[in-house]
């Protein structure tokens, strides 16, 4: 599987792999033995477009966060790819952010 930069990964409970690709303005979704099931996402700033996607991570009810850097937002997608949030803007007050790289959950 080739990638156009890849960022960051994360793995759902069952095995799938998640990779943020930060010049390939998407997400890409790996099986268990890292063959290329799909990808969704384009360059853009539309719901579910991305522009540099960073940081990403799965919850635990399997919809996906990614630090959509250079849109200044987080955006929680499903796992076939539709947006289902979008959070922030460019800024430095509540709900903005100034290139969001890494997201972290705290399962407790």
């Amino acid at each position: 599987t080739g990638f156009n930069t890849p960022w960051a990964i994360d793995v759902t409970d069952d095995g799938l792999m998640i990779v943020s690709e930060y010049v390939g303005h998407c997400i890409t979704v790996l099986d268990r033995e890292g063959k290329k099931i799909k990808s969704f996402g384009s360059l853009g700033s539309g719901r579910g477009q991305f522009n540099n996607p960073s940081g990403i991570a799965v919850t635990s009810n399997r919809t996906i966060l990614v630090g959509d850097s250079s849109n200044h937002r987080i955006q929680e997608l499903t796992m076939e790819g539709e947006c289902i949030a979008c959070i922030g803007e460019g800024g430095d007050g509540p709900f903005q952010f100034l290139f969001p790289r890494d997201i972290t959950i705290n399962i407790t």
